[in-house]
């Protein structure tokens, strides 16, 4: 079953994007929306890797994927190097569960987890078609830790772009655009149609100081 979340901007963009035999990254999987999605589209010749840290998280996407052949649960943080990494959680929105404490709305202690680096997971792949990135400010780090395997295989990426939540993690939203288009991409704002929008409709959330603003940013390698 596909969620109602098929309708959303980032829904909508990757059943435009995503084809039979693809492989996805979902790193920030969540509780597997878009990972579900995604198993749809590319078939069982295809593959999905779902990333997930939150112990709560983890529990449905087993329920919900260990008898899916094309789907992968990997049980870590996604950041720029492998290794241990403390996970803040939230005690109301499992989706806020963060790698920064100031990232979370409603602090709910803190949870032991494993994470790992694109670049070392991607050793052993021979493809690798789109990344989805929504790591709750951590984005940066995860291209800087995926850098190798972005330069191999030119995924398509969509991201979250949350310029409050990359800086509780030391980084900014401008240098995160600036490295994803120094890797050979170009940037576009997501509508909430799906629809790619101009790197000019970037600019204003960069200057927000709204704490949860955030949007959806796709990077396509440039032509």
């Amino acid at each position: 079953m596909i969620d109602t979340l098929e309708t959303t901007s980032t829904g909508v963009w990757l059943q435009r994007t995503l084809h039979e035999d693809d492989v996805l990254f979902d790193v920030g999987a969540n509780v597997g929306a878009y990972s579900s999605l995604a198993a749809a589209v590319v078939g069982p010749a295809g593959h999905v890797y779902a990333f997930e840290p939150g112990s709560d998280n983890l529990c449905v996407l087993h329920k919900r994927f260990d008898t899916a052949s094309n789907v992968t649960i990997v049980p870590a943080a996604v950041s720029d190097r492998s290794g241990a990494a403390t996970l803040f959680l939230d005690r109301r929105d499992a989706r806020r569960h963060s790698l920064a404490s100031a990232n979370v709305g409603k602090a709910g202690g803190t949870s032991p987890v494993q994470q790992v680096c694109l670049d070392d997971y991607c050793d052993s792949l021979t493809r690798l078609d789109v990344i989805k990135i929504d790591a709750q400010g951590a984005e940066l780090i995860i291209v800087n830790g995926a850098r190798h395997a972005i330069r191999r295989f030119k995924p398509k990426l969509i991201l979250e772009v949350w310029p409050a939540g990359l800086k509780n993690l030391g980084a900014c939203a401008e240098q995160l655009l600036a490295d994803v288009c120094a890797l050979g991409y170009d940037v576009y704002r997501l509508g909430s149609d799906g629809a790619l929008k101009d790197k000019r409709c970037i600019s204003p959330v960069l200057l927000t100081t709204e704490r949860w603003k955030n949007i959806n940013v796709v990077a396509l390698p440039s032509s």
